[in-house]
């Protein structure tokens, strides 16, 4: 959303990279299952930066694995 914001209009190329994005994070969170301020926080970041809102919830997830299994 940004993006469109900063440029004034709206590629469709844009439009749909956001849906797939979002249709990703979906998923990831349904395998995540994290409560629902944690959804509603990661898809509002990802619907506000895009690909790079997505790629954020990727590192997080990978830094929670990575700490956790350190951990355990």
């Amino acid at each position: 959303m940004l993006v469109f914001v900063l440029l004034g209009y709206v590629p469709w190329v844009l439009v749909l990279a956001l849906a797939v994005v979002m249709w990703l994070t979906v998923v990831e969170l349904r395998e995540w299952r994290p409560n629902y301020l944690w959804w509603t926080w990661w898809l509002l970041i990802v619907f506000m930066t895009n690909f790079v809102g997505y790629l954020a919830l990727r590192a997080y997830r990978v830094y929670e694995r990575w700490s956790t299994a350190r951990a355990g």
